[in-house]
């Protein structure tokens, strides 16, 4: 080949791999430009701070994810809230109101989240216990815990059927968040790896045991996720808009097999049927709407569930831990509690 004609065309090569360097450089800048203008931004991590006295009130479980520590905490949400709770030895916050009497009264069992838990308030005043007031002559207890769903609760009444220990009557209290928690989507995987772990600071060696469960199917198969295995944010996330708004699609995508309703109706009818197969009241009660809840309700009604429409306002300021996260506050759970107590005097009138 002549020296001309082979200088010509490594010059050639030379301006496409120049082009292509060009090419693989300004694409992303490009990007980046374009998601700015179009008011994208990178991910912005909102910052929950919880301390407690003593340390560590929550702890890994191989089986449910999170359990509660015995003992009584001084917990502080954000530096400024602090409310007193009370883990007794069967995993379960202190009920209040007891007497002696109710020892060997008929066990009402309440099934939940951080709602239903009372995060962010005392012992005597989350609805539990307002209702365990109203209603002396049955034993309330508190089963909710941070971080649950009703795959939780499903787990939690099938161990009882199984140790022929399915109390009197079960309330099952539902949220909006608990389709995304009954499937693990990934926007929920990400608040609990990285959410709970910013808010705790020490998360991930305390969790290093915990394996969540999701629901897989409508057929009820569960399977666990660990800890450390349960999210990881790109690099560069919150830095890049566009490395944010990829990820954030890739997620999207990765959650279109979910099926959110479908699987938590098939976890409450099975709930149903335990109750029934052990003679036991099942009640569920709704603490939110949204377009999905509405779907949901509408297939349960056909199964004879009994229900209670709560309606909190998760926006009302008044109700909430404003302005230091949306728990309900004491005057919230007072709501609660007189709307779950509307049913439940019904059925004990009628028994």
């Amino acid at each position: 080949m002549l020296p001309a004609v082979k200088n010509k065309i490594l010059g050639i090569s030379k301006q496409k791999i120049l082009w292509v360097l060009y090419i693989i450089i300004l694409l992303p800048i490009c990007l980046e430009i374009s998601l700015r203008i179009l008011n994208a931004k990178p991910y912005v991590q909102q910052d929950y701070h919880i301390s407690s006295t003593p340390e560590e009130p929550f702890i890994a479980d191989d089986s449910l994810g999170i359990v509660l520590k015995t003992g009584t905490y001084d917990i502080t949400l954000n530096h400024k809230l602090t409310f007193t709770s009370t883990h007794q030895e069967n995993q379960t916050r202190r009920v209040a109101f007891k007497e002696e009497r109710q020892i060997d009264s008929e066990k009402i069992a309440v099934l939940g989240c951080s709602f239903t838990y009372g995060y962010g308030v005392n012992d005597e005043e989350h609805f539990t216990s307002l209702l365990q007031k109203r209603h002396p002559n049955f034993d309330f207890v508190n089963y909710g815990v941070i971080g649950y769903g009703t795959t939780h609760g499903y787990l939690q009444l099938k161990k009882w059927d199984e140790n022929n220990e399915v109390p009197k009557m079960v309330i099952l209290n539902f949220a909006t968040d608990h389709f995304n928690r009954n499937v693990l989507s990934s926007s929920y995987r990400r608040a609990l790896s990285i959410g709970f772990n910013r808010s705790l600071g020490n998360t991930n060696q305390l969790m290093n045991d915990a394996r969540y469960p999701v629901t897989l199917n409508s057929k009820l198969e569960i399977s666990h996720v660990k800890w450390n295995e349960m999210y990881e944010d790109w690099m560069g996330r919150s830095v890049f808009s566009s490395i944010n708004f990829i990820q954030t699609k890739s997620d999207e995508i990765n959650d279109l097999a979910n099926q959110p309703v479908e699987i938590t109706y098939s976890l409450i009818k099975e709930m149903k049927t335990i109750c029934d197969k052990n003679n036991a009241k099942f009640i569920v009660s709704f603490l939110d709407e949204n377009e999905q809840s509405k779907t949901l309700k509408e297939r349960l009604t056909n199964l004879g569930i009994t229900m209670v429409d709560v309606d909190f306002d998760f926006q009302n300021k008044k109700m909430i831990n404003y302005p230091y996260d949306n728990h309900p506050n004491a005057l919230g759970h007072k709501m609660i509690a007189d709307k779950i107590d509307e049913r439940l005097e019904l059925i004990v009138i009628n028994e």
